[in-house]
């Protein structure tokens, strides 16, 4: 078992597709495979990139190199129940809050680095929620995944739980009653950041992927199709 905390400016791989939502200035970065590590720096140095206003609005899709579990920023390994620690996975901290996530090889999990500038209408504590209700909607028009079958989240909790994935907190996706998709937001003054994972949904990753996309791109106004970068 390891803990370790993202360090910004950590060589990484190049983006396998970088593509850009329509006429928009939004970015979109697929990236490979990467370490526990290595996921939680290129997060980090996303967020800052934007904070500083040297990138533009951009979402990260990637995949993992092998099982980990992040922790929240207010957590430590000393949180994580016994029988997690005895798997002995790699723990990597976030650069946001919330509770553990045990990340799995075909998960889908993201992030959204965004200026608070470029969305000034928009409430952050919203976002997840906006977003997890456009997703609910591509799901069933793109998937057909019955949409009485989906459900966004919306009772508070006091505090997120230890583990992210055992109860669902407000804005979280649900599926037949059970979680699927929670995601954790770190703001600045400038600017946010949102980590998400999307676990045990009957959906190829591809199709996850398509369907994200495109609600993250409604959740914020673009209505646009992908189109590649140039």
């Amino acid at each position: 078992m390891s803990s370790s905390r993202p360090a910004p400016g950590r060589p990484h791989p190049q983006p396998a597709v970088e593509a850009r939502l329509g006429q928009s200035s939004w970015r979109i970065l697929i990236d490979p495979p990467m370490s526990p590590s290595a996921n939680m720096a290129r997060d980090a140095e996303l967020a800052s990139e934007v904070c500083q206003g040297l990138a533009p609005p951009t979402v990260r899709i990637y995949e993992w190199s092998q099982p980990a579990v992040t922790i929240g920023r207010r957590q430590s390994p000393d949180d994580l129940p016994a029988r997690l620690l005895t798997v002995k996975l790699p723990i990597v901290q976030r650069p946001t809050g919330g509770g553990a996530v045990l990340h799995r090889l075909d998960e889908l999990t993201y992030a959204v680095a965004a200026s608070r500038e470029f969305f000034p209408t928009v409430a952050l504590r919203e976002i997840p929620i906006r977003i997890h209700r456009h997703f609910l909607e591509k799901l069933w028009l793109l998937q057909g995944i019955p949409a009485n079958e989906l459900e966004v989240f919306h009772a508070q909790k006091d505090r997120p739980p230890v583990l992210c994935f055992l109860e669902p907190v407000c804005g979280d996706l649900l599926f037949q009653g059970r979680k699927v998709a929670g995601c954790a937001i770190r703001v600045w003054r400038h600017a946010f950041l949102l980590q998400g994972s999307i676990q045990n949904f009957p959906v190829p990753r591809p199709g996850l992927r398509i369907c994200f996309l495109r609600a993250v791109a409604e959740a914020f106004g673009e209505k646009c199709l992908l189109r590649p970068s140039r």
